[in-house]
């Protein structure tokens, strides 16, 4: 099972177990978080804690001085904890400096590390839309607003789907930012319709 199954399904689970019940009347737009988005954060930081010490600026020197594969490969490394997981714990934790690095290593990913990047960005979302929809590039798979805003392909419950878009949707509908409407509206309708489905 690969880490990143695993990070998407325990997010989405943790994000459920905060849900209640029974669901009130869905809110407006709201910049607070709600039990969901505080969950889903938690749980985040949960999977990407532990890893091995890097800052953003050591990062940023290793793509340039190496490129993007090779850094990614240097990062990632072998086990569970590597400086691989810092940098996506900053990157979820959506910490400017970090969301920065993120077009720069894209590039280097596959695999494992495509996944966890964009599980990454997801858990960003919830604590800092508008800078992830600042990173958004239809030009780019890895940074569509498809493969950002939508959950995971992966088969999972209505329970499951339900919890990942409860933490993701107030989260996008906070932004305020009129530059980011048009972005903000396409992950918008992703999300909702498949939340509605």
């Amino acid at each position: 099972m690969s880490r990143a199954f695993l990070i998407v399904a325990t997010l989405a689970t943790l994000a459920a177990c905060s849900q209640p019940e029974t669901k009130a009347v869905e809110a407006p737009a709201q910049t607070s978080p709600t039990e969901a988005m505080a969950a889903y954060t938690a749980a985040a930081t949960v999977l990407f804690s532990g890893g091995q010490p890097i800052t953003p600026a050591e990062v940023t020197a290793m793509v340039a001085a190496q490129g993007a594969q090779p850094t990614v490969a240097a990062l990632y490394g072998d086990g569970e904890k590597t400086r691989w997981t810092t940098v996506m714990a900053g990157v979820a934790s959506g910490a400017a400096e970090w969301l920065a690095i993120v077009p720069a290593l894209i590039p280097g990913t596959e695999n494992a590390t495509s996944y966890e990047i964009q599980d990454a960005l997801k858990a960003a979302m919830v604590v800092e839309p508008s800078a992830v929809l600042v990173l958004l590039d239809e030009r780019d798979p890895m940074l569509s607003t498809e493969a950002v805003c939508a959950a995971a392909g992966i088969e999972q419950t209505p329970e499951w789907y339900a919890a990942y878009y409860d933490a993701l949707t107030p989260a996008v509908e906070s932004v305020t930012d009129p530059a980011l409407s048009e972005k903000k509206s396409t992950c918008l309708t992703i999300l909702r319709a498949r939340a509605a489905s």
